[in-house]
């Protein structure tokens, strides 16, 4: 797209994130005629500081996990990259991803600030996809191990909830195919895409194939560019997925030491932590901004097999502020002044 279209699709988008921030909170809080706002603010008064305070880091490491692993990436393909740098990419990344569907803009915006850097197409890209495999891989992993230790509690979230849960497995497994393909068999991965337009094509379901067909052509070309960068630093990825899996349990640690702080034992915010990531899981189902709606509904049917509904809901305002709201805040601003900043010096 042009500069302008892009620019009025991120305006856009961020104000159906507004409309859909404040859609959620409104249903999440209107959910129980039980549940006051002086009730919430009262809690969060009597909360335990500490405790508060680690979920607040807990919140930050979902920010510098996923940046550390981008240093890491543009370090190991020869690219001089700063820790400070990747906070900003990755600020970018996670903004982006929160207010479009499928988080489908924020690699374009760190892949920008990248090249701004002087970091070149072939190293940005490869660095991304491996941060991208990684991710899902780790959610996957995350997936696969709670349910394995804790199916009861998988057992114990309401039909619909489990429905997408399983759902958003079945997606992540699927991209965590795709991502290995493309890797591994781009080739092979190309003939897939393309027998799969050509049937959409027939069916009238897709139109201008032939447009599609040479983008993906375009896209397989890159791609396999940048996985000829990454063959011969494979030793990376175990580290890359490492950091990855951090910062997935940072962002779910955030629910843990929520419900610390206002009160829950120890063996109560375990049950809770593994009831988020069984949330984490499932909210990846529907191509949702932030998934939104999603991940509240997912929460709190979690929790509610944990909490009293009340305590449930006020858990999950705290929690999902924290990890969501919050960082996408810090992540928008950090963004702004990044951008701000790279004005100003293209016009000095």
């Amino acid at each position: 797209m042009e500069p302008k279209k892009q620019r009025r699709s991120r305006v856009i988008w961020s104000l159906v994130s507004v409309l859909l921030a404040g859609a959620t909170v409104w249903t999440v809080v209107s959910m129980n005629q039980s549940f006051r706002f002086a009730d919430f603010v009262a809690a969060l008064k009597s909360a335990n500081p500490g405790f508060l305070l680690c979920a607040v880091a807990s919140a930050f490491g979902f920010l510098f996990f996923e940046a550390a692993a981008l240093t890491l990436c543009c370090r190991m393909l020869g690219a001089a990259c700063s820790l400070r740098k990747s906070v900003v990419y990755s600020a970018a990344d996670l903004y982006f991803s929160a207010i479009t569907p499928s988080a489908s803009g924020g690699q374009p915006a760190s892949a920008y600030l990248m090249l701004g850097d002087g970091i070149s197409v072939p190293v940005a890209a490869a660095a991304l996809l491996a941060n991208l495999v990684m991710y899902a891989l780790s959610l996957l992993g995350i997936g696969l191990a709670i349910l394995i230790a804790c199916p009861g509690m998988f057992l114990s979230f309401s039909p619909a909830a489990r429905v997408l849960i399983v759902a958003g497995s079945a997606i992540q497994l699927v991209l965590a195919a795709a991502f290995w393909l493309l890797l591994k068999r781009p080739g092979l991965l190309h003939r897939i895409c393309a027998g799969t337009l050509c049937l959409l094509a027939r069916l009238h379901l897709v139109r201008r194939p032939d447009e599609r067909l040479a983008r993906l052509d375009g896209l397989i070309a890159e791609y396999r560019q940048s996985v000829a960068v990454l063959r011969g630093r494979q030793h990376l990825l175990p580290w890359v997925f490492v950091l990855n899996l951090l910062q997935r349990v940072a962002f779910i640690s955030v629910t843990f030491f929520s419900a610390l702080a206002m009160g829950a034992p120890l063996p109560q915010a375990g049950r809770l932590w593994v009831a988020q990531a069984y949330a984490t899981v499932g909210s990846n189902c529907i191509p949702i901004p932030g998934a939104m709606g999603v991940s509240d509904y997912l929460m709190i049917s979690g929790f509610q097999t944990v909490l009293p509904e009340v305590e449930a809901l006020q858990l999950e305002l705290l929690s999902r502020s924290l990890s969501f709201y919050f960082i996408v805040i810090l992540c928008g601003t950090l963004t702004l002044i990044s951008y701000l900043l790279r004005k100003r010096r293209e016009k000095t």
